[in-house]
Parts: structure tokens; sequence; C-alpha cells
């Protein structure tokens, strides 16, 4: 999981704890200075994706399908909408495992799931999935005739406590959709497909696609491994296609299992629709009759003591996490209050009001008030795509590297939008004036203290000697990688050491305000550049670190390399990294043979494909100068 602490609309996101396809999804609470915020899970489109119209016609199904459902086995939407262009929904956090990790975890540590335990988790979930099935509108009372078609062990949560719960009806069926999947493109994990959705003239898929999906979980808890696996997603296709002969009870594979589940297991998965139980509710209650014929001591309330049992270290670690992540949002939060209570004084005697545009965004602060004391107050800063500024070359002619027109976006590239803001708001109250001594990391350093008596429309204070300061805010292209990056003499890296050239944003240097800015920036794979360009002071932009001076400028590769691919799937996607940065992604591939130019040096290579749930990792690809590497694309699941 990695820790974000920043401020998401009416939601404090605290950590990341998955991140593909189209969305990411935080933890988060809500923002309460009293901490009263309970703990919730923010799902939202990645920047990337928010024009897609497909994706974000399949977040909205997503929300529509879910909106109005309450059920104690589908986890709850509690809220949605649309924050810093990015389309999101708000829902219930359980804490707690996937089947896939109590499945992995029980037959590392426990030698197996006890069967009556896994015909137990299979029939909570399928009461759910049912529920989805027959949902009607509150209001119209129109059958939505919802499908699921994602159920796998990943989409089935279970809470430290025993509860059972489905998530993820982000590409579910339903009469309210507008969004039809297009012919020949199948939606869900490969591995958990029923036959009816690999083979569309069977008609249109009803409940017992999900009730074949689950089927395969169960299969899946009482064996410990996959039921569908090949060496390629062809092959996992014709297996299911087949499954009428490539199926095997699961007692042939662990002894253990009792000859009435293996009956069970089997009509869940039989190929003909019409031989399987009639719906989820048929399926949970045979299941609910073995466990009771099996074990009748059985006790659904020591569900949670055997799971807390099995992941007892990761759930003292992660409490402790969450509750030094909520006590550093508190600590955030409350500071933002003060703040807030303060009308900031700008030059010339001028105060913002608390409300003013541009004015609320913090990345990193330090505060002194009487004594120095450092607190962080980020903020989620919206992500805009900006037109690229003119930069001139040492000729003093005007020129603009080339990318996609009037902006920083690209094919291989993100879009850049303004640095988060990082401005921290002073007042008489305080009694301090302020400079700026701004690093890399963003952050306004207050010091100076204001006698009781004097206007707070005086001048900022300075220590003795020193000059007001300007920031030259850098966009490099092409992003990702490491630089060793001067800006008038003064380097960005630690010791005169390299610096990661970021892809959301620029590289921020402080400096002295001068009527000239000098550049040197030396990468590995590419020509040293040198710049040198004019500056006027009169002319500078006022932003979140000051007075800013923006400059694009465009490193040439001292010589490329070649990379060619060749993928039979056309909605895969590539991804590829270098120094654990994004330096192309791709989506929608051809399905041919796709090239692509790198400059030198050593790459991890990723293909993907988020609907059929494969990927294929290839690290340590060596770029030689003017050589190519070819790359055959088999994605596994």
């Amino acid at each position: 999981m990695q820790e974000v602490l920043k401020k998401f609309g009416r939601y404090f996101l605290l950590d990341q704890v998955a991140q593909g396809g189209m969305a990411e999804i935080f933890r988060a609470r809500q923002i309460s200075t009293e901490g009263l915020g309970r703990l919730l899970v923010i799902k939202r489109i990645q920047p990337s994706y928010g024009n897609n119209a497909e994706f974000v016609s399949m977040f909205r199904s997503e929300i529509k399908v879910m909106m109005n459902f309450n059920h104690p086995n589908i986890v709850q939407l509690q809220d949605y909408g649309e924050e810093q262009a990015q389309p999101f929904i708000a829902m219930e956090y359980v804490e707690g495992r996937s089947l896939r990790q109590l499945r992995d975890r029980f037959f590392e540590k426990a030698n197996g799931m006890p069967p009556e335990l896994a015909a137990y988790l299979v029939a909570q979930a399928a009461a759910g999935l049912y529920y989805a099935h027959v949902f009607k509108d509150r209001v119209s009372g129109q059958a939505l005739n919802i499908v699921h078609r994602d159920v796998s062990p990943q989409n089935i949560l279970v809470s430290y406590d025993g509860n059972v719960k489905i998530i993820d009806f982000g590409i579910a069926k339903a009469s309210i959709n507008s969004e039809q999947t297009r012919a020949g493109v199948i939606k869900g994990k490969i591995g958990y497909l029923s036959p009816e959705q690999i083979n569309p003239a069977v008609g249109p898929l009803d409940g017992r696609s999900d009730l074949f999906s689950l089927g395969i979980v169960l299969w899946e808890l009482l064996t410990g491994r996959k039921l569908f696996t090949a060496e390629n997603e062809i092959a996992v296709l014709r297996m299911i296609e087949n499954c009428s002969t490539s199926v095997r009870p699961p007692s042939e594979i662990n002894p253990h299992v009792p000859r009435e589940l293996d009956y069970i297991v089997m009509q869940s998965l039989a190929k003909n629709r019409d031989r399987r139980f009639a719906n989820c509710m048929e399926f949970q209650k045979r299941l609910q009759k073995f466990i009771v014929q099996y074990n009748p001591e059985f006790n659904p309330a020591d569900i949670g003591a055997d799971i807390k049992s099995l992941f007892a270290a990761e759930i003292v670690d992660d409490r402790k996490l969450l509750q030094r992540l909520n006590e550093r949002a508190q600590n955030l939060l409350s500071l933002e209050t003060v703040t807030d209570e303060v009308r900031p004084t700008l030059e010339g005697g001028e105060t913002r009001d608390a409300s003013s545009s541009g004015a609320r965004n913090f990345e990193s602060t330090q505060v002194d008030v009487r004594a120095a004391v450092k607190v962080d107050v980020p903020v989620e800063a919206p992500v805009r795509t900006q037109s690229r500024p003119q930069t001139r070359s040492s000729s003093g002619t005007p020129s603009r590297p080339s990318s996609a027109p009037g902006g920083y976006s690209s094919s291989t590239s993100r879009p850049w939008g303004p640095p988060k803001a990082v401005r921290q708001k002073t007042g008489p109250s305080f009694g301090m004036v302020a400079m700026l001594a701004l690093a890399i990391g963003g952050a306004w350093l207050l010091y100076g203290e204001e006698k009781p008596d004097e206007k707070s429309a005086s001048v900022q204070r300075r220590s003795p000697g020193s000059q007001e300061q300007m920031a030259v805010l850098l966009q490099l292209n092409p992003v990702g990688g490491m630089a060793r990056v001067q800006v008038n003499g003064k380097a960005l890296g630690e010791n005169g050491g390299a610096v990661l050239i970021p892809t959301d944003g620029p590289l921020v240097a402080m400096v002295p305000q001068s009527s000239s800015v000098r550049v040197s920036i030396e990468a590995n794979g590419f020509k040293p550049l040198e710049f040198e360009g004019g500056v006027d002071p009169q002319q500078l932009g006022v932003g979140i670190y000051g007075k800013e001076h923006r400059l694009a400028l465009a490193m040439e590769p001292e010589v490329y390399g070649v990379l060619k691919y060749r993928s039979g799937i056309a909605n895969a996607s590539v991804r590829v990294e270098i120094g654990g940065q994004n330096w192309v992604y791709k989506s929608s591939l051809t399905g041919g043979t796709e090239v692509i130019k790198l400059p030198p040096g050593t790459y991890r290579l990723e293909f993907f494909s988020s609907s059929l749930n494969m990927s294929q990792v290839i690290p340590g690809v060596v770029i030689e100068p003017g050589s190519a590497v070819e790359q055959d694309v088999i994605l596994r699941k």
C-alpha cells in the first residue's frame, strides 16, 4: 500500500490499495476536524482515462447498478460524483481479505480449507448474487436483469468478522445500461468465464452465467489451485468450452472433499446452463443443506476467529498503519482549519480571502509559529493540460519542442498540470512575516516575527543579504528517467547527483531572481543540453511558488534503439518502464507488430489485458544504440 495523505473533495485519501485497468482505489476518510470521519474506499478513474468515453460509461454503469443495492453480501455504495474532473464512487470499507488470499493462506498454513467453510463462503456470495440478479428498480419496478460477469475470488471479500461481500460491478450487464458490448469482445477474467460468455450464440446472459463462475470459485477453494489454466488464453477458452470433459470432481485433487459436495460443484459447472441450478438461490440452499448434514456443529460465528488467527501479524501491522495515517490526516486537517481562519496578507497590503482560487492547495509546508514545527498539508491538485510556453534557443530564435499541439500530453507522456500548490497563509494573529525558501519537494519556510504594534501591510522581512527568489519550472520532454540538472549553477540533485524527471509535472528550482536563466542537463542516452535565455523580471508570472518562469525543453537522444513486439490480442496494453517510471504507455494495441523507438537503456516491459486479467512481464530488456529487440506477446494468468 502506498501512502497518499491528500484531500480529494470532501474526502481525505489515506493510502492507495490498488491500481489497474482504468481505476485506482484508495482507503479514505471523510474530512472532519473532530476526527469523526469513518473509513471508506474511494474508487476513481485514473486521470489518463478521464476523456475515454468507454471507460467513463462503464464507470457510470457501475453507479447505476449499485446505487440502490442494500444487501449484507454486497459492498454498499455510499456516495458518488466527480471531483477534479475524475468520476469517483465511495464505498463501504471491508477490513478483511479476498477469497483468493484466504484460499492461499489456508492451504499454506492449515493444509487446506475445511469443506463446510468453503461451502458457507460461496453460499453467502450466492445470496448476494441472487439479490442482484432479481433486483428491480425501486421507482419503476423494472427488472434490471443484472449479471455481474466478473465473479472471481478477487472480487469476493471476507471481513475479519466473517462477513462475505461481493465487489466490483464495473462490467456488470444490466438493462438500464446504454453501453453495449462490442461483437467479439469478452468481458471478465478469462479463467472465470462461463461457456455462454465465450459463445454468444447460446443467447443473452442471465444469472446462471455468474453461477458457473461461482462454481469455479468453489472448486478452487476446495482444491487450492486454479481450475482453468493453460499456456495461453486461447487454450484456457478451449478448456472452458470443453468443460464437460476438462472439469474433474474436486475430490480427485483433494480426497477430503465429501462426495456430496462433489455433486454440487459439478452441477454448478455443467456446460449446458439448463442443467445447472435454476438460480443462485437454489445453489445457496443446496450448499446450506450440505453444511448441516456434513457438520451440524458448524458455527459461522467462529469464522472470524479462524481468519484472524491466519492473518494475525498483518492485522496488527495494518491497524497500526491506519492509526498513524489517521493521526497525520487529523493533524493536517486541524492545521488547515487554523490557517483558514486567517486572511493572508499579500504584497501592497492586500488580503486574500480564504476562498480565493489557487490559494488553497498545499503540498509540504513548514510553519514557524514561535517555534519551528514541520507539518505536511497536502491537497490533491487538479490535473489540467496547459498550453506549452515557447522557449528560446541559444541563438534567440523562439522554438517549441515537438509534442501534441497546445499541451504536454502525447502518446508517450501524461499531460501535466500546474504543480501542487504550496502556499502558507499568515496573518496578524500569528504575528509573523514570511519569505520563501522552496526546495525540490516544494515547501514554504515561514520565519521572522512582527511586533504587535506593526501593521500587517508592512513588507515581508528577509534575512540580511537575502535576494528575492524566482521559481524556474522545467517541463522536460521526454519524461521519466534520471538526469543531472543545473539551473543558474544550482544543482537540483542532492550533492550534485541525478534527479528523477517527473511524469506528472515540472522540475522546480528556486534561484535568485535574475534577468537570465541558464539550464544544463545531462542524461544517459541523450545529448547534453545547454540552454540560456532572457528573463524579464517584470513579466514573471505569479503562481503557487511565488514569482514563476516556466520553461519547456526537449532533450535530443544520442541514438535510438528499437523495440518490436507482436501481439495477437487487440485489446491488450503495453507499459515500458525505466528506473521504475513509465516511459511509454499504450492501450488498445493493434494485434499485429508494433515498433517503439527508445533511447539506450535497460527497460521493464509489461503487456496486459485488463478485461482478460492476464499479463506478461519481461524485466531487464536492454536497448542498445541502433539495435532492435523483438518480443512476442504471450499473456498468461
